[in-house]
């Protein structure tokens, strides 16, 4: 199993960051690999989407259950996909004293469970295609809202 995590801070309230954050459709467009975003189900805190993204130009599907929690946390789990299992917590906290910044921090957690490479494949995954587009979002994310003020 593989664990890793990627943070930054925006110049911006927890309220804000949060809220572009949870809209799944449109948070996605700060990452511009991905190329469609469609809502499947919503219920409460529970939403399934499926997301369709560019790898090396080739487009791939797949399907998510996130749970939000407001303020706290957005859990995404795929269900369905080229990486079932992979899991990806967003956190958010409130970074200085006044709360005038936001520290976001994107975790993702995948079990490949293939005997003998599972491991090895796991973090060849994570560098190629998980990390650039975790790093990608969060800069991006940050920018967006930083030139929005």
């Amino acid at each position: 199993m593989l664990y890793r995590k990627e943070s930054i801070i925006i110049h911006r309230k927890l309220p804000e960051v949060f809220n572009r954050a949870q809209d799944i459709a449109s948070s996605l467009e700060d990452v511009s690999a991905y190329k469609k975003v469609e809502m499947l189900k919503a219920s409460g805190e529970n939403i399934s989407h499926r997301s369709t993204i560019r790898i090396f130009g080739i487009p791939v599907s797949y399907i998510s259950e996130t749970v939000i929690k407001q303020n706290e946390s957005i859990d995404h789990r795929q269900i369905k996909g080229p990486l079932p299992g992979l899991r990806t917590t967003w956190m958010f906290d409130a970074f200085d004293a006044i709360e005038e910044d936001t520290r976001v921090t994107i975790s993702h957690q995948l079990d490949l469970k293939i005997p003998v490479i599972g491991r090895w494949l796991e973090c060849i995954v994570y560098t190629l295609f998980i990390k650039p587009l975790a790093e990608n979002f969060l800069v991006n994310m940050k920018q967006n809202m930083e030139v929005a003020k």
